[in-house]
């Protein structure tokens, strides 16, 4: 099996669900498939700052919470790999800024004063967002398909030097993921 579907199984298993086994996405109409992307030609490196990241988080759970059922509460945490100008096709530079990311998220049920896992996954993404003046508005969402070609999808989308990021090896995999549980069980204590 490829590296990065092993990253996703250690996930689900910190996690306790199986993100290997989430149903297939169904694509929203801002989602973006790999055979329409083909990004070798990014941009420049681009900060990202905390407005864009709770942008980010709020699109991936608009754009996934409906892949999952029976929840309470569906969260998200991401880890930022980096960020480009330019759309998924490295076009418009100075219209699009596209951020590389991995993504966890899932479904929480109310058990007594807490949330327990319902359901979850984990996988890297983009978001292509357009300039507005001083604001970002969603344009694309993008996420692979959990296959055997999910690592060949990935460094297609990915600029090569955003994909050499991916931690790959277990401990550092487990480490950003549990970093991530983290991020989300505190916005889950803060309601």
């Amino acid at each position: 099996m490829k590296k990065i579907i092993i990253l996703l199984c250690v996930a689900a298993l910190l996690l306790g669900t199986c993100a290997c086994a989430a149903k297939k996405r169904t694509p929203a109409k801002e989602t973006t498939t790999a055979e329409a992307v083909t990004n070798n030609t990014a941009g420049k490196d681009v900060a990202v700052d905390d407005s864009l990241n709770e942008l980010i988080s709020a699109c991936v759970v608009e754009q996934e919470k409906g892949n999952y059922k029976k929840y309470d509460r569906f969260e998200e945490a991401h880890e930022i790999l980096g960020a480009k100008t330019g759309d998924l096709e490295g076009k418009k530079p100075e219209k699009y800024i596209t951020v590389y990311f991995l993504s966890l998220f899932g479904g929480y049920v109310k058990v007594g004063e807490d949330y327990e896992t319902s359901s979850a996954g984990a996988h890297p993404s983009a978001i292509v967002f357009e300039k507005k003046g001083e604001a970002y508005v969603f344009t694309k969402y993008w996420a692979p398909e959990m296959n055997d070609d999910m690592e060949k999808e990935v460094k297609a989308v990915f600029p090569e030097d955003i994909f050499e990021k991916i931690p790959l090896e277990t401990e550092p995999a487990n480490a950003l993921i549990e970093n991530l549980d983290n991020e989300i069980q505190t916005k889950l204590q803060k309601s």
